[in-house]
């Protein structure tokens, strides 16, 4: 029983000991690859003119997702809204003497068309004339037309209500651009307005980046293509300060099909090779990674 205890208490000892060493050989271990920490950045412009009432970010904050940026005076659009209002509220008053010519005119039919109707009776009696008739059609006709010229103005006064309409549709779409909000989740690098300032559209106002999923963009040898694949775990290292280094995991995005002549600020494990071929590393960053910091790639 002692016998199997001390077994696997030995057993224990040896992994932590292979663990330690392997640690310290990583830590050793010449970089497969180098590179530099880069992040897609993006730069919000105003869509508005009006003055800046609102900024409510600091370099270096970190914004969420519909969080509100800045906002601009939309103080004129909603005059000009309140204008169109009552223009609208003036075409309406139309509406009633409009519908009462149809009215007059639609009774005048109605009547006509009874008096058609006597009359035609009358005709096959011989007790009326076919000038009657054609004098009782021809009133007809005449008052039909009437009727569709006056409901033609009605149908014109419903496009002049809808061409209003468009209009305040426009200037509230005016007005909600003028909340600047984050797209997504990011930290902001830089902010190019003050407060108070007048802004034009397509003023910058802020650039704004993910630090939270950074890129390792480095650069391998045509030999070192067959050691690594897209998709693969790879470790990635920074300095440290103390002569050690701060570990992470990577996941290699993309590998380029094409070759391109070495970055000078790239060193490779070997001397430099005229001939390099790019590659793109997932990094989760923790707070510790900048961008433009150095890194070295460890394949598995």
């Amino acid at each position: 029983m002692k016998t199997i205890k001390t077994h696997h208490i030995l057993l224990f000892l040896s992994l932590i000991l292979l663990a330690f060493f392997t640690s310290c050989n990583n830590q050793e271990r010449e970089a497969d690859a180098y590179g530099n920490f880069e992040t897609e950045d993006y730069v919000i412009a105003s869509e508005s003119l009006g003055k800046c009432l609102f900024l409510g970010i600091h370099e270096g904050d970190k914004v969420q997702s519909g969080e509100v940026i800045a906002r601009i005076d939309t103080s004129n659009l909603s005059l000009q809204i309140q204008q169109l209002l009552a223009q609208k509220e003036a075409i309406k008053t139309k509406f009633p003497s409009i519908t009462a010519q149809v009215d007059v005119q639609e009774t005048k039919l109605e009547s006509l068309k009874k008096d058609k109707s006597r009359i035609s009776n009358m005709l096959e009696q011989k007790a009326a004339t076919q000038k009657q008739l054609d004098d009782i059609n021809t009133q007809i006709q005449i008052t039909e037309k009437s009727i569709t010229q006056i409901k033609t103005q009605n149908a014109a006064i419903f496009a002049e209500l809808k061409v209003i309409d468009s209009n305040i549709d426009i200037i509230r779409d005016q007005i909600s651009r003028a909340t600047i909000t984050a797209p997504a989740n990011a930290s902001v690098l830089d902010i190019y307005i003050h407060e108070y300032e007048l802004l034009a559209p397509g003023k910058p106002i802020v650039k704004l980046a993910d630090m939270e999923n950074m890129t390792l963009k480095a650069w391998i040898s045509g030999e070192q293509l067959a050691e690594i694949a897209i998709g693969e775990i790879v470790e990635v290292r920074i300095d440290k300060g103390d002569g050690g280094f701060y570990t992470y995991e990577g996941k290699v995005s993309q590998i380029a099909s094409k070759a391109e002549f070495t970055p000078t600020v790239i060193q490779t494990k070997e001397e430099r090779v005229d001939l390099v071929y790019a590659m793109d590393i997932n990094v989760k960053n923790d707070g510790k990674i900048k961008i433009g910091m150095p890194a070295e790639v460890l394949f598995q």
